[in-house]
C-alpha cells in the first residue's frame, strides 16, 4: 500500500493575539470614563471581541472600540477575542484609577532645609530635623516640628548634639526616634565628613541623648534604616549609602554596598556584623518603604528603589528586600521604571502602593518634579501623566491622612532650600 502526503504544507492555527492601544496601561488613570481601544490579529479574520460579554465595535482603521466605566483603584479586565472559527484567546488588562492632583500651601517654612528628615510622631506632628540651607550651606542640627493640622513649622527648642544632613530617622516601638548616620558637610568628598554618633529623641520630655556603640561605628549617609523587634531588643539594620568602604587601616569613601545590624538595647548600639556587613548591591541616595502598613518595629517586606548615575552610566536599582525570611534576607526582582531617580523621596500611600516623588533623574542632576507609582499586586511601577511637584532633591515626603501626602523642603534648581508645602491629593 502506498501512501502519499498533501502536498499543502500544514500551518499551526494560532489563537487571536490582543494589542492594547488606549489606554495606556503603564499610566494611573485619572478618570473612571475610558475608551477601551484594541487592535487583534489573527490567522484566520477577527469576527469579534468582547469583555464580560459586551462586544467592541470594529472601527474604520481595524481597531476595536468599548466604552468602559471603571472603579477607583485596581481594574481586571478580561478581554475575549473570537476569530471566524470560533478560536477564542483571552488577554487580562490591569488598569488603576487613582484621581491625583498637587496643591500648595502658602510659605511656611521661614528657615527650610533640605537633606532633613521628615518624622510622623505617634500624636500626629511632623519632626523635621537636621538638613542645610542650601547645597552648598552650613548642616543644621535644628530639630523642627509642624503640628498636626497646621502649615506653620516651628522650631522646636532642640537641636543635635551632632549638626547633619543625609541621615536617617526610625520610629521605634516606644515612639522614640533614632538618628543614624550623615554627613557634618554638604560637600560629602571625606570619610572625616561622616557622623559616626547615633542619637535618640524622647518626643514625650523634649529631651535627645547621644548613643555608645560597640562595635565598628556606623559610616555612612544618604542610606536608609529599617527598625524591627526581637526579643533581645531592637534590631537597625542600615543599607548601602555613601561612606566608609574599608574602615582601618585605611579608611575610603566610596558608595556602600552592604547591610549591618545593630542591636539597640538599653540606649546603647551594639554592632551584630562586622565593619562591612553582608553584600548587596550598590545604593545610595535610594529610597526604602515598607510595603505593608505595620506598627513601628514590626519588619515588613520593603520596597527598594534608586538609581547611581556615574560618568560611564547609570546603575538601577529596583527589589522588594524581606527581612523576614527564617533563611535570612530574601529578595525579589521587579522591572525597573521609566524614570530612574535618586535623592528622591518614597510614600506608601496605601497598603501595597508606594508613590515615588521628584529627586534627581540623570548624570547631569536634572532635578525632577515627576511622580510614579510602584503596584505591588502586579510588580510594576506606573506613571502619572500629568501630576507633578515642583522640581527638588533630597526633599521629605510623608502621609497626613488617608488622601494625602505632604512633600516638604529639599534643593531646587538654584540650590537653594525650598519653603514651600505642597500636598499630593489622592481621590481614593
Amino acid at each position: 500500500m502506498l501512501f502519499t502526503g498533501c502536498e499543502r504544507p500544514f500551518v499551526e492555527v494560532s489563537v487571536p493575539e490582543i494589542e492594547i492601544v488606549e489606554p495606556n496601561p503603564d499610566l494611573v488613570l485619572q478618570t473612571v470614563n475610558q475608551n477601551l481601544v484594541v487592535r487583534a490579529e489573527s490567522f484566520r479574520a477577527v469576527d469579534r471581541v468582547e469583555l464580560g460579554g459586551r462586544p467592541f465595535e470594529r472601527q474604520s482603521d481595524g481597531s476595536w472600540r468599548l466604552p468602559v466605566i471603571l472603579q477607583n483603584g485596581a481594574n481586571r479586565l478580561v478581554i475575549e477575542t473570537f476569530d471566524s472559527e470560533e478560536t477564542a484567546s483571552t488577554d487580562t488588562l490591569e488598569l488603576l484609577v487613582l484621581p491625583t492632583r498637587v496643591e500648595t500651601a502658602a510659605s511656611a517654612w521661614s528657615d527650610p532645609r533640605g537633606g532633613h528628615t521628615v518624622t510622623p510622631l505617634l500624636n500626629g506632628d511632623l519632626l523635621l530635623a537636621g538638613g542645610a540651607g542650601s547645597t552648598t550651606g552650613d548642616v543644621s542640627a535644628d530639630i523642627f516640628e509642624l503640628p498636626f493640622g497646621s502649615t506653620l513649622v516651628r522650631h522646636s527648642g532642640v537641636r543635635f548634639h551632632h549638626a547633619r544632613i543625609g541621615h536617617t530617622a526610625s520610629v521605634l516601638p516606644d515612639g522614640r526616634i533614632l538618628f543614624l548616620g550623615g554627613a557634618s558637610n554638604t560637600v560629602l568628598d571625606d570619610v572625616s565628613d561622616l557622623v559616626e554618633t547615633a542619637e535618640l529623641y524622647d518626643p514625650q520630655d523634649g529631651s535627645i541623648i547621644r548613643l555608645g556603640t560597640t562595635g565598628p561605628p556606623i559610616r555612612r549617609a544618604y542610606h536608609t534604616a529599617l527598625v524591627a523587634a526581637s526579643q533581645d531588643g531592637i534590631v537597625v539594620s542600615v543599607i548601602g549609602g555613601t561612606g566608609d568602604i574599608r574602615y582601618n587601616p585605611a579608611p575610603e569613601l566610596g558608595v556602600r554596598r552592604d547591610i549591618r545590624s545593630f542591636l539597640l538595647i538599653d540606649d546603647h548600639l551594639q554592632a551584630l556584623s562586622p565593619a562591612i556587613g553582608p553584600f548587596i548591591e550598590a545604593l545610595s541616595g535610594h529610597s526604602s518603604t515598607p510595603l505593608a502598613r505595620q506598627p513601628p518595629g514590626t519588619a515588613t517586606r520593603e520596597l527598594i528603589s534608586g538609581a547611581l548615575f556615574l560618568g560611564n552610566g547609570v546603575e538601577t536599582h529596583h527589589f522588594v528586600l524581606d527581612p523576614r525570611s527564617p533563611l535570612g534576607l530574601a529578595f525579589e526582582d521587579i522591572e525597573p521604571p521609566n524614570t530612574l531617580r535618586t535623592e528622591h523621596e518614597a510614600v506608601q500611600i496605601t497598603p501595597g502602593r508606594v508613590l515615588r516623588l521628584g529627586g534627581i533623574v540623570d548624570a547631569e542632576s536634572t532635578l525632577s518634579g515627576t511622580l510614579d507609582l510602584f503596584d505591588d499586586a502586579t510588580s510594576r511601577f506606573l506613571d502619572f501623566e500629568f501630576a507633578t511637584i515642583r522640581n527638588r532633591h533630597l526633599h521629605g515626603a510623608t502621609i497626613v491622612d488617608a488622601s494625602r501626602i505632604l512633600v516638604i523642603g529639599g534643593f531646587g534648581e538654584d540650590g537653594t532650600a525650598l519653603s514651600t508645602l505642597e500636598y499630593v491629593v489622592f481621590d481614593l
